[in-house]
């Protein structure tokens, strides 16, 4: 998906240069997609990167929830989004420090 969104773009933005038309500002200069993912669609999509124990280990949530989660059984609670969204950009920001 989030291949394909890029690929729109860019293909808007050479269709609007050889018609001659406006680019849009918000394609002018440097941009950054964000992307919101449910967190059933989260653990999903990166199910082959880290495992339910992995997360559970960064997370602190016992990993019979985050397989509920995993499933669409349930539905975190705000908190429980915000300790999953906290745990991975804590290990976001701990692997940018890695140089090899």
């Amino acid at each position: 998906m989030k291949k394909n969104i890029k690929e729109a773009i860019g293909f808007h933005i050479e269709s609007t240069l050889e018609n001659d038309e406006p680019i849009p500002d918000v394609f002018k200069n440097d941009y950054r997609l964000e992307f919101k993912l449910s967190i059933e669609a989260l653990l999903n999509a990166y199910n082959d990167i880290f495992t339910i124990a992995a997360l559970s280990r960064i997370t602190g949530i016992n990993e019979r929830q985050l397989w509920h989660y995993a499933s669409g059984m349930r539905k975190p609670r705000p908190n429980q989004r915000k300790r999953i969204e906290e745990g991975l950009h804590r290990l976001g920001m701990e692997l940018l420090t890695i140089d090899v």
